[in-house]
């Protein structure tokens, strides 16, 4: 028997992934040193990023696990740094950040805007390149200093 192409890796990986998400859910995990084991556990794809390229569309055969379990490692790492964090004076600063995040956002594009059209002026380029997303292509890589 086999499955349609759909049930693929990807399709092993989302259900792997929420069924995870579940189980660490219910289950309430208490480590010694929460803060460290956190630390501990984001390295993992930290350093496997620098030698594996995988992703959850490309990753194929036995590859998979792999995925899995480095994705699992990252996904627990940020989870322990998160609970630590909220217990802590830090977490206030993290919510107003959180709230404010969109408006930081939109002031950044508009201050790409703003450097973009003082490089066109300065340049003596057409307009039309401040319709450029979300910077100059053109514009040499000095750029990201301003």
């Amino acid at each position: 028997m086999t499955l349609p192409q759909m049930f693929g890796e990807q399709t092993l990986l989302a259900t792997a992934f929420y069924m995870s998400g579940y189980l660490c859910r219910k289950k309430n995990m208490h480590f010694a040193h929460p803060l460290m084991t956190g630390l501990l556990l984001l390295l993992v794809p930290a350093i496997a990023a620098c030698f594996i390229k995988l992703n959850m569309v490309t990753v194929q055969g036995w590859l998979v696990l792999i995925d899995y379990v480095i994705a699992m490692t990252g996904m627990m790492g940020v989870v322990l740094l998160s609970r630590e964090l909220s217990r802590h004076c830090i977490a206030p600063v993290f919510a107003y950040i959180g709230d404010k995040t969109l408006y930081i956002l939109v002031f950044h594009f508009l201050a790409f805007k703003l450097v973009s059209f003082s490089y066109i002026f300065a340049n003596n380029l057409p307009i039309d390149y401040l319709t450029q997303f979300p910077v100059i292509q053109d514009a040499n890589t000095y750029m990201w200093v301003i």
